[in-house]
């Protein structure tokens, strides 16, 4: 008799730690499908985004360097030279606003996918960060730029041509 009920008892645990792992087997397996979701997501939405917002940045760092080369050709009085750079530089004004329209576009489908979750509050704060952001920076630049160029060609054609240094 002894040796029955140890052999069950043996038996018991056996089974109690093979249903213990294949619980243990399942969650991993959920996890796993979380995990792989969430990858997807990232490489799909959020991903792109940062890289429509990254462009959008170096767009605006290549706008502002376009305005000393107006104001350099402007001091040479090379009319032709001023208008193909004020050219590029409203281009990439385009080319920004185009990056930014794209960003905005991912970040409001994740908040779309998102609505079901909850999850929505971090990226409508970033949707909102984002675009106050973009119109107090751009409407800054936008009035330093009305402002400095009209008062620059004003100068150039006062006091003639300026020393090249």
């Amino acid at each position: 008799m002894i040796s029955l009920s140890s052999r069950r008892k043996i038996m018991e645990m056996a089974v109690v730690l093979i249903a213990l792992m294949t619980i243990t087997a399942v969650l991993s397996m959920a996890s796993i499908v979380q995990v792989g979701d969430q990858l997807d997501e990232l490489t799909e939405s959020y991903i792109p985004a940062y890289r429509n917002l990254a462009r959008a940045n170096i767009r605006s760092v290549e706008r502002g360097l376009e305005l000393p080369r107006i104001i350099i050709s402007k001091t040479r009085s090379q009319s032709g030279d001023v208008a193909a750079i004020r050219a590029k530089f409203e281009a990439k004004s385009d080319e920004f606003a185009s990056e930014i329209r794209g960003a905005r576009k991912r970040i409001s489908g994740l908040i779309e996918k998102k609505a079901q979750s909850g999850d929505t509050v971090a990226l409508a704060r970033l949707q909102t960060r984002l675009d106050a952001t973009v119109e107090d920076s751009r409407r800054h630049l936008n009035e330093e730029v009305g402002r400095l160029l009209p008062s620059w060609g004003a100068r150039v054609s006062t006091l003639g041509r300026v020393r090249q240094l």
